[in-house]
């Protein structure tokens, strides 16, 4: 039998914190589940769980469209909705055998590079299609969520805590030492990011 957990914001490593999880107790085994330590909030890709919109509609995770990330942003008061484009996706090899994945993200205007190493099956919501991954068939085996082959091209959607939004701009990276970060850093850094232009024009025929 399995118990409901109170809401908590979904901070995780690809930057969605502005949706709500309500969760069910795992069983021991679950909780254990191999996965990478720095990946805390993983289990919220697990299919079925339940995601709270602005709207405080629940939607389960596997269910998740580009239209909810447009709607909890244009609500919210606390986030901003965020875009980065892959440009570049690697192999890191590492002990054991086992692998990561560092995937180079373009954002804002100036193009301005940043890297986000995640495992292989970590799941990103791609502008338009939904859930993608580097290895959408380990994503599946962890999480029981189905996902799409994550290419260079691929527009990657997130919500950032608008308080994480400097009042200037920062210095622009040099592209040859663009820093490599963990997952949950990621998206704060993306905090002057603009919105395409076919965004923006979403944005504003669902404001009027």
């Amino acid at each position: 039998m399995q118990m409901q957990v109170p809401m908590n914001y979904v901070q995780n490593s690809v930057g969605y914190p502005g949706f709500q999880r309500q969760s069910a107790m795992s069983t021991a085994k679950e909780r254990n589940m191999d996965v990478d330590s720095t990946l805390g909030s993983s289990a919220c890709f697990r299919r079925g769980s339940h995601i709270e919109l602005s709207s405080g509609a629940l939607r389960r995770v596997e269910d998740i469209r580009t239209e909810d990330f447009i709607q909890s942003a244009l609500r919210s008061q606390l986030f901003d909705l965020r875009e980065a484009t892959v440009v570049k996706i690697d192999r890191s090899s590492s002990h054991a055998g086992s692998y990561t994945m560092i995937i180079t993200f373009s954002y804002d205007t100036q193009h301005s590079k940043v890297h986000l190493e995640v495992q292989p099956g970590h799941p990103l919501f791609v502008y338009g299609q939904g859930w993608a991954s580097c290895h959408p068939q380990l994503s599946f085996k962890l999480y029981e969520l189905k996902c799409q082959q994550l290419q260079v091209g691929d527009i990657c959607l997130s919500l950032v805590p608008r308080e994480e939004v400097p009042v200037a701009a920062p210095p622009l990276p040099n592209p040859s030492q663009a820093p490599l970060m963990h997952s949950y850093q990621v998206y704060a850094e993306m905090a002057n990011t603009i919105l395409a232009a076919y965004t923006q024009q979403m944005i504003e025929k669902l404001r009027n």
